[in-house]
């Protein structure tokens, strides 16, 4: 029977790797740096345990504190305090060296070690493991230096209903380092050596006017004057929110200042890097005299960061590092006029490009593209600041408007995320996470991951593994699926983004007879945009039918390597009924995609039965056998649920039905109240 050792290099750890691996509530990750190495190498002993076995159960893997006289080992070591993921692989007689840059880089280094031997984490969970098909210890003999692309590596998971344990298991295995703090994760987090980032627009629910003050005033009842002067040069309360703060309020300064280090000391006081964005209203910045000589809306935050910077350095005891973002809703996207503050280059302060409404049809870069022309530009402005302020790139893959569609950016990805590293970019995250039911996304997900750990990334072979890894068999028919998929999504942005989409033109669409044609920026006319959606519709289709034959396949295969049945306990507990289970993988994974796929096709078939309504109401002609398509359409999506929802801000999980997450139930109930109310006022005519 083979047998190899995994070195913990801590006195008693035969005896204590497992209490160690799994203590982490019981440590201050920032204050007891030893305690936490010995907290993160044991989870790693544990790691490296439990996907040997699994991968070869005839092999028995020891962890002991000494490397053996004789056998084969793993030895495992931390050389610093950093979390930036570097590591360096050693071979040794009978063994090999794993030595962290930090206790993420231990980590990085022995999944490494698994990657070489075969194993993949494509999704969370144990459907979402690949194991080697041929195990072996050939990995034993692997050197190298391994420092990630990016330094900084992340997906934007920022919903309070995020705090998953197995999601952060697979960020950790595909190389991520910073994360959205929960309180239920938070240190299990610390465990992975991850920094722990949490915030968004904090401004907003700090200084929201309404907020109440110690005499039981709100915010804009005890000082108007630290609200933003509008360009009209009158503040009100109705309108507060719609300007940035008057950062150039000392009052309003030290009032911010000091509820954000309450904060950081108290239920903050995890926290390694804290997000400052300004109101999200797509607004101006304060225009008064004082404010004005502070510079543009981005050089007003800087001065922000710089003076809240300056504050906590002197009360709160510890570095935190602050970012702000290039970002339309808080008047940020253009890049500063003036001089980077010293203070921010010290304390590793950031920005973060946040392009909400670019094209995703088109990369960044290219200049024939108008709505992505402008982003091009900002960021080659934030890029000439690079070597004074960190730069990060914060993606849209998934925004709100279609994170629970099936998005496929397969060869738009490689080419972005090495357009951000040419730029300067040192970290890379995007908006937004959700975390069950990927289908067709998780591409996306590994692809981000990827590219931030390794830009050289090759991008065939990478395409090529991840087809073979998640469908087998069924990986060359995949690969047409989600190129058809992709040809469907790639104009995304034109139907349901953000900025003038269809779907934010229907949204606001009162029912009544249009007066202005329904098109976006890459379509010539009304016409045009309802022949391209008609197409996608026709890619998702054929995408669809290709799904359901490679289930069809599937199972009359998968039912022969089903394991002999066993006669399980009367009384089960759910963890314990999980060990009992089996489904089959292939099946599994390729039954997410087609919901995905069904559920894009059928939001894209209900918004381009509304633009073809749109369009013969708005020409005078008979729109009633549209209207029959949008009722029947709208009832089909009436009848399922759509994804999970987590709602935001707070913790809470909501199902709702495909319809209302289609976005457009109230439109639909708007054209229907102005077609009832025209039926009304027809019979009342026929009465008279």
């Amino acid at each position: 029977m083979d047998q190899l050792t995994v070195i913990l290099k801590y006195p008693g750890a035969a005896q204590k790797w497992q209490l160690w691996a799994n203590g982490e509530s019981r440590i201050d990750f920032r204050r007891d740096p030893e305690s936490a190495k010995r907290c993160t190498a044991a989870y790693a002993a544990s790691e490296l345990r439990y996907f040997l076995t699994k991968a070869m159960p005839e092999l028995t893997v020891r962890i002991e504190e000494k490397v053996p006289a004789r056998g084969k080992f793993i030895e495992l070591e931390i050389r610093d305090d950093s979390n930036i993921g570097s590591f360096i692989l050693k071979s040794r007689k009978n063994g090999v060296r794993v030595t962290g840059q930090g206790r993420n880089g231990l980590l990085n280094g022995i999944y490494e070690l698994l990657r070489i031997q075969g194993w993949r984490w494509l999704e969370p969970g144990p459907y979402g493991e690949t194991a080697p098909e041929k195990p072996t210890l050939d990995f034993l003999k692997s050197s190298g230096k391994y420092v990630p692309s990016f330094k900084f590596r992340m997906i934007d998971q920022y919903r309070d209903s995020d705090a998953s344990v197995e999601l952060l298991k697979w960020f950790s295995r595909n190389r991520a380092n910073v994360v959205f703090w929960k309180p239920a994760t938070g240190k299990f987090a610390d465990k992975l050596g991850m920094y722990s980032r949490i915030g968004g627009h904090l401004l907003w629910k700090i200084m929201h006017p309404d907020s109440l003050t110690e005499d039981g005033r709100t915010l804009w009842e005890a000082h108007p004057g630290w609200f933003g002067l509008p360009p009209d040069g009158i503040r009100t309360r109705a309108h507060a929110a719609d300007t940035q703060l008057c950062l150039s309020n000392r009052e309003m300064m030290r009032y911010l200042s000091g509820k954000i280090c309450d904060l950081l000391k108290h239920e903050l006081k995890e926290i390694d890097i804290l997000d400052l964005w300004g109101f999200d209203t797509w607004g101006n910045a304060c225009s008064c005299p004082a404010c004005r000589k502070l510079g543009n809306g981005s050089d007003q935050n800087l001065y922000l960061l710089s003076e809240v910077q300056s504050y906590l350095q002197k009360h709160l005891g510890r570095t935190v590092r602050l970012n702000t973002v290039s970002y339309e809703g808080t008047a940020t996207m253009d890049p500063p006029s003036k001089a980077i503050p010293d203070n921010l280059t010290d304390a590793d302060c950031f920005v973060i490009f946040y392009p909400i409404a670019r094209c995703y049809e088109h990369p960044l870069a290219d200049g024939s593209c108008d709505s992505n022309r402008r982003y091009d530009r900002s960021m080659r402005g934030w890029s000439k600041y690079a070597k004074r302020i960190g730069l990060w790139s914060g993606e849209y893959y998934n925004v709100s408007k279609f994170e629970d569609m099936p998005v496929v950016f397969t060869q738009l990805i490689p080419g972005e995320m090495r357009y951000y590293h040419a730029q300067g970019c040192t970290g890379a995250t995007y908006m937004h996470n959700f975390s069950p039911n990927w289908g067709v996304r998780t591409l996306i997900q590994l692809m981000h991951l990827q590219y931030a750990w390794d830009i050289r990334t090759d991008d065939k072979t990478f395409a090529d593994e991840y087809f073979r890894k998640r469908y087998g068999v069924h990986a060359a028919r995949m690969r047409e699926v989600y190129a058809l998929t992709e040809k469907a999504m790639r104009p995304i942005s034109a139907w349901r983004g953000y900025g003038p989409s269809i779907l934010s033109r229907l949204s606001r669409w009162e029912g009544t007879k249009p007066e202005k044609p329904l098109e976006h920026s890459h379509s010539k006319n009304e016409q045009q945009s309802i022949r391209r959606i008609r197409e996608h519709i026709r890619s998702l289709e054929k995408a669809i039918e290709l799904t359901q034959d490679c289930i069809e396949r599937e199972r009359r295969e998968n039912w022969k390597t089903l394991p002999a049945g066993q006669i399980l306990p009367l009384v089960l507990t759910p963890q314990e009924l999980e060990k009992h289970r089996f489904y089959d993988a292939a099946e599994y994974r390729l039954g997410e995609d087609l919901r995905g796929l069904v559920y894009g096709r059928d939001l894209y078939r209900l918004e381009a039965a509304l633009m073809e309504y749109y369009r013969a109401f708005r020409l005078g002609k008979d729109r009633d056998k549209y209207w029959a398509e949008v009722e029947r359409l709208g009832d089909i999506l009436n009848r399922y649920y759509a994804p999970l929802t987590y709602e935001n801000p707070g913790p809470g999980v909501s199902c709702k039905d495909a319809l209302s997450r289609s976005q457009l139930r109230r439109t639909i109930t708007r054209c229907r109240g102005e077609r009832l109310k025209k039926d009304e006022r027809g019979k009342m005519k026929e009465e008279r």
